[in-house]
């Protein structure tokens, strides 16, 4: 299946994170879309990207913005460079993971906190 029409917004989080949002609904299409997205940004290999966290309809990206400077980004602040390149890498479609999913399971920190 292709995710390359769902509807995101991306705005910044914080001065050096960045998340592609699509939207406060409960959707397997969606959280597909962006576990796809997540396996697609680790094989790119981003410059600057620090680390990248999957959520159930959000994907956020965290980069270093020292490096992204010191790399001469076109003029851009880093949150316009970060979101330009995640533009162009939106442009590509992806395919469906069949092997995982985000669920309630996944959440092992408040197991965690609870001991």
């Amino acid at each position: 299946m292709n995710y390359q029409g769902l509807p995101y917004h991306i705005f910044p989080l914080g001065d050096s994170a960045v998340t592609i949002d699509y939207g406060n609904t409960i959707s397997e299409e969606i959280n597909d879309m962006v576990l796809a997205r997540f396996h697609q940004f680790q094989l790119q290999q981003i410059p600057g990207v620090i680390e990248i966290v999957p959520s159930y309809s959000s994907l956020t990206i965290y980069y270093d913005v020292c490096k992204l400077r010191k790399n001469d980004s076109y003029g851009l602040t880093a949150f316009e460079w970060m979101k330009w390149k995640i533009e162009e890498l939106l442009k590509y479609p992806v395919q469906k993971n069949e092997t995982e999913k985000v669920t309630e399971c996944d959440c092992l920190f408040a197991v965690t906190i609870l001991k």
